[in-house]
């Protein structure tokens, strides 16, 4: 578009600059929403580090308690809550909230639209931060599966198998649709931009030269296949050579196992004892499974960037864009022994969060990139039209506006692990494992006799002591796990720190 079209244009374009000015203090809301999760995400994250694992459950469950029905940051807040609880032990409160995610996020189940086109509309004139989180597919995925954990803490089996259920309609739901839907609203923003005669044309290249740079760690990642989490197959495994009821669910044990060795093949070694026991149709020997949930996922933080937009004399153009920072303080290893296996097992790696997420974010980069840039250009555009009609005094407020208004979305489910680990031992006969990082980090009980999962998360390498969620894998411990805390045995830990 030429500066003589914008020009011709301008007639019609000071009273949208003056309705942006006049959403200021909408604006203002939004931003201090954006603002308000970013700082409560850092917070809880902080008291996850520190090891204050009650202060953050307490964190959370303070945010998600007062929601409102039509909470924008709902869905992320929901998710923070649920987590935290788990951590914490409180196990009841985390089923609670994980519970509250799906029922928000299950109308998006192959039925409703992801975005309306009002929201699209509201996205443009405003920022990325007023749409509603609705959760990415590893959210809707992983929530299910560590939501399973929790009923199987509980005893709750057939409930657990149930959400091990959600957490596959919701991978097929992503291959189904969730590229298709970003392609086609990608092509639904472009089309937008080249019919609107008010937004002016931005040399794409000048803006890749800005910001390629500061997504180059994204390049080689590289994704598991049909978007698929090897924690949540593994998982799916475990509950089925487990609890299976049938040839149908051995069936499904043996194809979750091999899918997680495909995936990851350094887990081969792990899982080839339980895919010879699926394959041979034998009773599987009381065991012990080991998930090592280790430091915390990526995060995302705002990049503002000066956008060269060529409208008139405007002398403030300014985009902001969401950058993925990956967190390097972790413990890489947890060693497990027992007193009948002084040898142990060491956990190796079975899924990484870091590329699943970070995957998910590079598919959607494009059109976050260009809503960006459109929404920048149609600010640019305004603001001139007030600085032609109204003179100095239109070009601040449209300044104004535009510094205002220029955020980028940097909601992520931060409280998610950086890794998942695994290690696998015969369930001891007293019920003792050991387990140590680059330090002691104490004992963990489990039921004797019988099968257990027991989840240990230590969020950094410093953090003074892990929490520990132990799980067993029979009904008749549904009494231990009766009040909701009662398979957590933090106090069987050393308290001397590293």
């Amino acid at each position: 578009m030429s500066r003589s079209d914008v020009s011709q244009g301008m007639c019609r374009l000071p009273i949208i600059g003056l309705a942006m000015v006049a959403l200021l203090s909408a604006i203002a809301v939004g931003s201090g929403c954006q603002s308000g999760y970013r700082d409560h995400s850092n917070a809880l994250a902080a008291e996850l580090v520190a090891g204050r694992y009650a202060e953050a459950a307490a964190r959370g469950d303070a945010a998600a308690t007062c929601l409102d029905e039509d909470d924008i940051d709902a869905v992320i807040l929901l998710l923070e809550a649920g987590r935290a609880a788990q951590v914490a032990g409180e196990v009841e409160t985390s089923t609670r909230w994980f519970g509250e995610v799906h029922d928000r996020v299950r109308p998006y189940l192959d039925t409703e639209a992801e975005a309306s086109v009002g929201e699209g509309a509201a996205t443009t004139i405003v920022n990325q931060t007023v749409a509603e989180y609705r959760g990415t597919p590893s959210d809707r995925m992983l929530a299910a599966a560590l939501n399973a954990a929790n009923l199987m803490a509980l005893q709750r089996f057939d409930e657990a198998r149930v959400e091990l259920n959600r957490a596959g309609d919701w991978q097929q739901d992503a291959v189904n649709r969730f590229r298709k839907e970003i392609e086609a609203e990608l092509d639904r923003t472009r089309q937008a931009a080249e019919d609107d005669d008010k937004a002016p044309e931005v040399p794409e290249k000048v803006v890749d030269d800005q910001i390629e740079a500061h997504f180059a760690n994204l390049d080689d990642l590289t994704a598991y296949a049909d978007y698929a989490n090897p924690f949540i197959d593994h998982l799916r495994g475990v509950f089925y050579l487990t609890f299976g009821q049938d040839q149908g669910d051995r069936d499904r044990a043996r194809f979750a196992f091999r899918q997680v060795a495909a995936m990851e093949p350094e887990a081969r070694p792990m899982i080839a004892p339980d895919l010879e026991v699926v394959e041979s149709s034998r009773r599987p020997e009381p065991t012990t499974w080991i998930y090592f949930l280790t430091g915390l996922g990526p995060r995302l933080e705002q990049l503002r960037l000066d956008i060269p937009i060529p409208v008139g004399n405007v002398n403030y153009v300014a985009a902001a864009f969401p950058v993925m920072k990956f967190d390097e303080d972790f413990a890489p290893a947890l060693a497990v022994t027992s007193t009948t296996d002084a040898a142990g097992s060491e956990t190796v790696l079975l899924a990484d969060m870091d590329r699943i997420v970070g995957v998910e974010f590079r598919d959607r980069l494009p059109l976050i990139i260009t809503q960006e840039i459109l929404s920048a250009a149609l600010k640019t555009a305004a603001t001139y039209a007030l600085q032609q009609s109204l003179g100095d005094w239109g070009q601040i407020g449209g300044i104004i506006y535009q510094a205002a208004s220029t955020a980028a979305d940097t909601r992520m489910w931060r409280s998610v692990p950086k890794q998942f680990m695994l290690a696998r031992v015969p369930t001891p006969a007293d019920g003792r494992l050991t387990i140590a990082s680059d330090r002691p980090l104490g004992e963990v009980q489990v039921e004797p006799g019988v099968s257990n999962i027991v989840m240990v998360t230590l969020p950094a390498a410093g953090t003074p002591t892990p929490s520990v969620l132990s799980i067993p894998l029979s009904a008749s411990a549904s009494a231990q796990a009766a009040d909701g805390r009662s398979s957590m045995f933090a106090g069987k830990f050393r308290t001397d720190g590293p």
